[in-house]
């Protein structure tokens, strides 16, 4: 559950859920879930099957991927009240 303060923040950095009818609005914070991560933790790897849609709220997330060689290459960061375009694919299974 997403608490009330949270929520207006959320909305404040994706103005768009402000557009949603009220009863999906609040299935969506109803559902939804919180989560602070350490710098360094692995959210989604390859293969995982998507769960959700992840909103950062504050702090950047680094998407990269490894090569085969053990390298990794960054793909691009998602900062607050911006979206990942490999989290939309993989839930629109695109």
């Amino acid at each position: 559950m997403i608490p009330a303060d949270a929520a207006t923040r959320i909305e404040r950095l994706f103005p768009v859920l402000r557009e949603l009818p009220a009863p999906l609005r609040e299935s969506l914070y109803a559902q939804g879930a919180l989560r602070t991560v350490r710098a360094g933790t692995t959210l989604f790897a390859p293969g995982n099957p998507c769960t959700g849609f992840p909103l950062v709220i504050e702090g950047t997330v680094r998407v990269g991927k490894t090569t085969p060689r053990g390298r990794e290459i960054l793909l691009y960061r998602v900062e607050p009240g911006k979206s990942c375009i490999l989290s939309s694919g993989c839930l629109l299974r695109v």
